[in-house]
């Protein structure tokens, strides 16, 4: 649960007891899938509204997008903001309706777009950097949108010892968050 507590054996007149301290945190701390928080001295469980705006409880954990002429040049930019699911969707309609436009084409009367990123490609780069970045940096997840280019970034690394001629073979997935990469793949995004 990534929880670390201070445990002291304590001895008095009336015999021995075990005590276990654990710091406040900062964000909901999750139980076979079920998030928890302390209010004073007791134990609430985090439903509904609660969970549907991480960043509330996580600072960064949310989508920042950008249109960039060249690298100086911000033109415009939104966040995503919602649960990390919901994030995925929104980041991939805004990207496809308000950040590239499309090359079209006609067969016979059908018009045909064609956008120099698929959204299968786009969609997996999301997924990755979603549940391979390193929550405690607090820094969003930043798209770099260019006229011709797209750039996903996050705050993230490889798995240790690997390289990237090891990533770009068959390999097994290592994700850094597999909390999230497990909800991820329950609810059919993998």
């Amino acid at each position: 649960m990534g929880i670390i507590a201070d445990v002291n054996l304590r001895k008095d007149t009336d015999g021995e007891c075990i005590e276990i301290t654990v710091p406040s945190y900062p964000v909901g701390i999750t139980y076979k899938g079920v998030y928890y928080y302390r209010s004073g001295s007791t134990l609430q469980r985090l439903t509904g509204p609660a969970l549907n705006d991480p960043d509330k409880y996580q600072l960064g954990a949310y989508i920042k997008v950008g249109y960039f002429e060249t690298d100086a040049d911000l033109i415009y930019q939104d966040e995503v903001h919602g649960s990390l699911l919901e994030q995925v969707d929104k980041a991939i309609d805004l990207i496809y309706t308000k950040y590239m436009r499309a090359k079209i084409r006609y067969e016979g009367v059908q018009r045909i777009e064609r956008y120099f990123v698929p959204e299968e490609a786009l969609r997996e780069a999301l997924l990755n950097a979603i549940c391979h970045k390193k929550y405690q940096s607090s820094i969003p997840i930043q798209i770099s949108v260019y006229d011709d280019k797209l750039y996903v970034a996050n705050i993230g690394s490889l798995p240790e010892n690997w390289t990237l001629d090891n990533l770009m073979k068959k390999h097994a997935s290592k994700p850094y968050n597999p909390d999230i990469a497990n909800v991820f793949c329950l609810a059919g995004f993998n």
